[in-house]
């Protein structure tokens, strides 16, 4: 119980319970966090690299079409960099006009590179709700990690 002065100059007790059960609940829960987070960020890598591809053959307002080949789009990845850390990005791929180099491909990326932003933009919330909503259903037990997988295939 802690007492605090009241606005009136007296004192008021407050007593906070739960905080034990609180802590106890969080620690249960560890790794199902963790799997929900991870499984979460996969999901939303994967719909952010889907809204890169939309966005680069000019289905996603306001980034215009920018198709020569198509080779931009059908390379974008996604690679697991650790758990729950996804990066999406261009697979390093000779670009018409380059070659192999990597600062050349990046300086003919470049003006590309607005998908990219423009998707992170748009994408922001869908995306913190796609994480959210598998860490949820970790917690809550009705999401494991091997139907997670399932679920996404």
């Amino acid at each position: 119980m802690v007492s605090v002065i009241s606005s009136g100059g007296g004192k008021v007790n407050v007593q906070i319970k739960g905080v034990a059960q609180a802590a106890a609940f969080i620690r249960a829960k560890k790794q199902d966090i963790k799997d929900g987070a991870d499984a979460g960020v996969f999901q939303a890598a994967n719909f952010v690299q889907q809204e890169v591809q939309e966005s680069i053959i000019g289905r996603r307002p306001p980034s215009p079409k920018n198709v020569d080949t198509g080779r931009l789009a059908n390379s974008i990845i996604t690679q697991k960099i650790k758990d729950a850390e996804y990066k999406v990005e261009p697979a390093v791929i000779p670009y018409p006009g380059t070659n192999t180099d990597t600062k050349q491909v990046a300086r003919a990326l470049e003006p590309r590179s607005q998908h990219f932003t423009n998707t992170l933009e748009r994408t922001r919330k869908q995306v913190q709700n796609i994480v959210q909503g598998r860490v949820d259903l970790f917690v809550k037990g009705k999401l494991t990690k091997f139907k997670s997988a399932i679920n996404f295939f």
